[in-house]
């Protein structure tokens, strides 16, 4: 008989564990309501070419990335870059955190099961919300922000078919042999 491994709990976190989107909470810090606009509108072009299929979500993301993260950066020192994303961003993201989903977090770790957040959302946003919950990060990688423009994605976007791919990556078995909950 096949030994089963620790249970996986392996949670979204754009719309799952959090109450919204994490490009539009940062968007909201590092913009005024006016600024917010001026950025949709520019960002108007791209939008269409994706939604219409000729670009790649991938393509958006890093169009989105540096719209907003390369103003954000420029300018500031090394210090006030990470505190962008390691403190301010990072505490907006853990207020909007959803409380039912941050129980049904709780209950798989008290039950010894490994948490694992798998999200399309880049890690660069995402791995200082990780380390709070204590929990793994599956992501979108990206080139540091904090080094300056141009932010890249630096591994395929981790989105549909991908995060089944990277998760069975992670796991290094097949899910198959795995008692997995996904949210």
């Amino acid at each position: 008989p096949t030994v089963m491994s620790r249970p996986i709990a392996a949670f979204d976190f754009d719309g799952t564990l959090l109450d919204g989107d994490c490009f539009l909470i940062l968007h909201s810090l590092v913009r005024s309501p006016l600024g917010q606009l001026i950025d949709g509108l520019r960002l108007l072009p791209a939008l269409l070419l994706w939604k219409c299929g000729l670009r790649s979500t991938a393509w958006f993301k890093q169009a989105v990335l540096q719209r907003l993260l390369t103003p954000a950066m420029q300018g500031h020192t090394l210090q006030q870059r990470q505190a962008l994303l390691n403190t301010h961003l990072a505490n907006a993201l853990w207020q909007r955190l959803r409380p039912e989903a941050l129980a049904r977090l709780e209950w798989h770790r008290h039950q010894g099961h490994r948490v694992v957040i798998v999200s399309a959302s880049p890690r660069c946003l995402l791995q200082p919300v990780a380390e709070l919950l204590g929990v793994e990060l599956i992501a979108t990688e990206t080139t540091n922000p904090c080094d300056g423009p141009p932010i890249q994605l630096s591994s395929p976007n981790c989105k549909g078919p991908e995060k089944i791919r990277r998760l069975q990556s992670w796991l290094q078995e097949p899910l198959s042999s795995t008692e997995l909950h996904a949210y």
